[in-house]
């Protein structure tokens, strides 16, 4: 558990205060700083069998809502060049902004999405992997 009293969330390339801005940033309602800083993260992630092409990275990148720069603040060094950072936008109207990091390796990629914790959004970490696992469903490994 973190100092706010989160449950575990799972690791991520940006540090946690990174994700956090991220998410404040695309928050659509008044007073997203105040209740950003105060909410704790919630997450999910998933391994996926998939081999890393430029046609794989371009499909998962026309999936997400936004791509973002991979050289944040916090991503160590070396590690840019395997991340995607994008965010989906889920639930009523894409409202609920979910960061998602797209680790690619030789023969897989790790995917962590994360949200704030906030009333509609439980669910919301689960339904960016859904879209990140149905983006790269056919580049799948065989």
């Amino acid at each position: 558990m973190d100092s706010r009293g989160a449950q575990h969330t799972p690791a991520s390339v940006l540090p946690d205060a990174e994700v956090r801005q991220v998410l404040i940033d695309h928050l659509l309602i008044g007073m997203a700083g105040l209740w950003g800083r105060l909410s704790s993260l919630v997450g999910d992630q998933r391994q996926m069998e998939v081999l890393r092409s430029a046609e794989a990275v371009r499909t998962l990148e026309d999936a997400v809502d936004e791509v973002l720069a991979a050289d944040r603040p916090g991503v160590p060094a070396g590690t840019e060049g395997r991340l995607t950072l994008g965010i989906v936008g889920t639930g009523s109207g894409g409202g609920h902004p979910v960061a998602v990091q797209v680790i690619w390796h030789p023969e897989h990629v790790d995917v962590v999405a994360h949200a704030l914790r906030g009333p509609g959004m439980q669910g919301s970490p689960t339904q960016a992997l859904a879209v990140v696992e149905e983006a790269l469903a056919p580049h799948h490994r065989r």
